[in-house]
């Protein structure tokens, strides 16, 4: 008799946690390769002006993103990012911040990245600003999340 509420608060955590895990939302980290290009710089060097990156496609908003760099970049510098993946993408931007990044993760890649860096876009018109934003919606509801687009409740609902 004495093991019965053992039993029974053993049980009452599995519930909890199974109740926990069904209501949880699966979000996937994403990253795509990219590259950065100053448009400041007038070496005719390609290497030296086009550098690769790593985008977290979770990190990607309407107004900016984080990416990851093997080299560092100024704050205020002026750059061209280019995507291929999961559409083709090139935006003009700014450098807003820039540090060294120390993962202390095993991640084996070809390239270390060991920057991070904030770019806030400059957008040349209202329509680009609107297809960021449309862009942004739809990598929530198809990339990053396991839910289908259908079943996904909008997090940008607009009020009336």
């Amino acid at each position: 008799m004495w093991q019965a509420p053992a039993h029974r608060m053993r049980a009452m955590a599995l519930a909890k946690k199974r109740a926990r895990e069904r209501n949880r939302i699966s979000i996937h980290i994403k990253s795509v390769e990219g590259h950065l290009k100053l448009l400041e710089d007038k070496s005719s060097d390609p290497e030296h002006t086009q550098i690769s990156i790593k985008v977290i496609l979770n990190d990607f908003g309407p107004k900016g993103v984080g990416i990851f760099s093997e080299k560092p970049f100024l704050i205020g510098q002026e750059i061209e990012l280019s995507l291929e993946n999961p559409r083709s993408l090139c935006l003009k931007g700014k450098i807003a911040w820039c540090q060294e990044y120390n993962a202390n993760t095993h991640i084996l890649s070809d390239k270390p990245c060991s920057y991070r860096i904030g770019i806030v876009f400059q957008f040349e018109n209202e329509e680009q600003e609107n297809q960021i934003k449309e862009f942004c919606i739809s990598l929530e509801k198809e990339y990053l999340y396991g839910v289908p687009a259908y079943a996904m409740p909008s997090t940008h609902a607009k009020v009336a």
